[in-house]
C-alpha cells in the first residue's frame, strides 16, 4: 500500500503461524499499512433499551460491546431536520442534564457505554444512538426515551426493563 492509502482496510485469513493458537485460521486485518491478526469489528452484546419515564426524573441508556482491540464507544441523539433529514447530535455536547461515561468490561475485550440524563426534560425525548468503533469496523443499536408529564404520574407506562 502507498501513499494515500491510510484508510485502506483488507480483510485476509491469517496462517496459524501468526496467532497464539496452533492449527487455526482467524480473521486478521490491514490498517495503515499493519497486519492485524485475530481482530474483530465491533459487536453489540446488550443493546440500549426503550424507556419510558417522567420529566424531572433520573434516566440511563447503557449500551455493551466486543471488539478485539477494545471499542471506542460514543453517544448520539438522533433529531430531525425541518426537512425530515436525520440528524446526530454528538453527546453529550454543552446539554448541561446529560453525562456519558464509559468503561471496560464486564468481561475482555468488552465496553460499556451510558449516556445519563438528569433531569429528564420533555426535549430529551427521541432516539438515541450508541455508537462503537475500532480500526476493523463499526456498528451502532438504537434506543429510546419517552418523556411523560410529571403530573400524569399515574398513567405511568412502564419501561421494557420492568416488564
Amino acid at each position: 500500500m502507498g501513499p494515500g492509502s491510510a484508510t485502506t482496510r483488507a480483510e485476509i485469513l491469517c496462517p496459524s503461524d501468526r496467532l497464539r493458537t496452533k492449527g487455526t485460521q482467524a480473521q486478521c486485518s490491514i490498517f495503515k499499512e499493519h497486519l492485524y491478526c485475530g481482530d474483530t469489528a465491533p459487536a453489540i452484546m446488550v443493546p440500549p433499551k426503550k424507556i419510558h419515564n417522567v420529566t424531572g426524573a433520573q434516566v440511563y441508556l447503557s449500551c455493551e460491546v466486543k471488539a478485539v482491540p477494545t471499542p471506542i464507544i460514543t453517544w448520539k441523539k438522533v433529531i430531525e431536520s425541518p426537512k425530515g433529514v436525520k440528524l446526530l447530535e454528538e453527546l453529550p455536547g454543552d446539554r448541561v442534564n446529560i453525562a456519558v461515561q464509559v468503561r471496560g468490561g464486564p468481561s475482555k475485550h468488552e465496553s460499556t457505554g451510558w449516556v445519563l440524563i438528569n433531569p429528564l426534560t420533555k426535549e430529551d425525548e427521541g432516539t438515541y444512538q450508541c455508537h462503537a468503533t475500532n480500526m476493523v469496523g463499526e456498528t451502532e443499536a438504537e434506543g429510546s426515551i419517552k418523556v411523560l408529564n410529571a403530573n400524569k404520574k399515574a398513567n405511568f407506562l412502564p419501561s421494557e426493563d420492568m416488564k
